[in-house]
């Protein structure tokens, strides 16, 4: 009789012990849940133009690397955005239309040399940022890490969330028409330098104002003005 209470405490002891780490799993599990989404809400308030998103982890295990999958890539879109910035923002871009600038680029060679090698590079970011904005990239984001697809379903659920998505909420279609845009303003430029370095005789740099001896050429120099400021 004694034996046989044993082999039943035995068996409580067990189911007890089962129960309490399934129940341990399932709240740590919870927590983690709960510390990861915390954490990717925080993510989609900052500033893409200006912040960093590789902040510290704040979970563990398999949690961890869902929440490095998702700061990693935030991170190189925010790269990729903030390099476009720069690059568009540059002071020597900003001024090749400058008084200073025109009148001193002899044959506006070295204008002209800027402007083809800023286009390219912005256009090399931007091939980097349409493939990142794409959700077909988001997803094959997280397949090689080879995670079950409990933790799968959570990458998803969190990248593809209405705020997330608001980061991404430029479509390949508004990148493209965006990249159109600002590619026609490095066109325009280059045609400015080429109509002033063809028409020499037409036009001289006096008091600080680029000055045109014909309504045409002064109209035909403000056409390409309005193309930049589009």
């Amino acid at each position: 009789m004694k034996s046989k209470k044993k082999i039943g405490l035995i068996v409580f002891s067990t189911l007890l012990f089962a129960i309490a780490i399934t129940g341990y799993l399932t709240f740590g599990n919870a927590y983690e849940n709960y510390l990861l989404t915390r954490e990717v809400n925080k993510l989609t308030e900052l500033d893409l133009t200006k912040d960093r998103y590789d902040t510290e982890y704040v979970t563990t295990g398999q949690f961890k690397i869902v929440e490095k999958a998702i700061k990693d890539y935030l991170q190189e879109y925010a790269t990729n955005v903030q390099n476009i910035n720069s690059l568009i923002s540059d002071d020597k871009f900003t001024s090749l239309l400058s008084y200073q600038n025109l009148s001193t680029d002899s044959s506006f060679a070295n204008s002209i040399l800027f402007v083809n090698d800023t286009m390219n590079e912005f256009n090399l970011e931007m091939d980097k940022l349409v493939k990142l904005a794409s959700q077909d990239n988001i997803r094959n984001n997280i397949a090689k890490f080879k995670l079950d697809d409990y933790y799968v379903d959570m990458y998803y659920k969190l990248m593809f969330d209405d705020n997330m998505q608001r980061i991404f909420n430029i479509s390949t279609n508004n990148l493209e028409s965006y990249r159109e845009n600002i590619n026609n303003k490095f066109k325009a430029c280059n045609e400015i330098f080429f109509f002033l370095n063809v028409n020499t005789d037409k036009y001289a740099f006096e008091d600080g104002e680029l000055h045109f001896y014909s309504d045409s050429m002064m109209n035909q120099y403000n056409s390409y003005i309005k193309k930049i400021k589009a």
